[in-house]
């Protein structure tokens, strides 16, 4: 059983509710009540306050999160879990993730596109079906569309988690570049302050702000 530490964007009301969750003695604790409209800066701020209380405890799960860059920022503060609909729902609505950013079959250019959805996807969707094959079962109102692409996200999702922890080596690539030079960007130029800063304070794990440098540097 999760307790869920809420808060808004009140860092104190957060900080109370941290602890006096953390020592009601629950299974895990979740961060709730974030991703709903606030400025990302405060978010990834919140992320690490929240994140710091229980040094060797259990990693927070973070509810509602998220975009690919969002698991990498939270990855970076200590975040171990999410639960977020955006790899099904944007399954349903035709959307794909890759590691290129997100492709949106429902775009006339993929009609005859012979490609999977990633080539560097093993999948069952990537190993069977083109993109052009896929965008007619989508646009035919075919569910089993909706099927192959929630199936595509999910894995997509799961290797960029597991990637962002270092669970395997060679990970960077699977970190789509745009992703890599936004974060990195915003190290260098301080953006969301001490959040931004903790990347390189050493807050975050080395291997990940390895990856996202170097990774960063090829990618250019």
């Amino acid at each position: 059983m999760f307790g869920i530490v809420q808060g808004g964007v009140d860092a104190d009301l957060r900080r109370q509710a941290t602890r006096a969750t953390v020592d009601l003695g629950f299974d895990g604790y979740a961060i709730g009540g974030m991703a709903v409209g606030e400025p990302k800066p405060a978010m990834y701020d919140l992320t690490e306050l929240v994140a710091e209380p229980a040094p060797g405890g259990p990693a927070p799960l973070f509810m509602g999160v998220g975009k690919p860059e969002d698991l990498v920022h939270s990855v970076a503060r200590g975040v171990d879990m999410f639960d977020c609909v955006l790899p099904t729902r944007n399954a349903r609505n035709g959307q794909a993730f890759t590691a290129d950013g997100p492709l949106t079959l429902k775009q006339a250019r993929y009609t005859r596109d012979q490609a999977p959805l990633d080539a560097e996807c093993g999948c069952y969707a990537c190993r069977g079906f083109s993109r052009a094959y896929l965008r007619h079962l989508f646009m035919a109102g075919e569910l089993l569309s909706h099927r192959l692409l929630t199936l595509h996200n999910v894995t997509f999702f799961r290797a960029h988690a597991r990637d962002a922890r270092g669970d395997r080596g060679g990970c960077v690539r699977r970190i789509p570049g745009s992703v890599l030079r936004a974060v990195c960007r915003g190290e260098r130029r301080g953006i969301g302050g001490p959040s931004a800063v903790s990347l390189s304070s050493g807050a975050a794990p080395a291997h990940l702000l390895g990856q996202l440098r170097n990774g960063a540097h090829r990618l250019r």
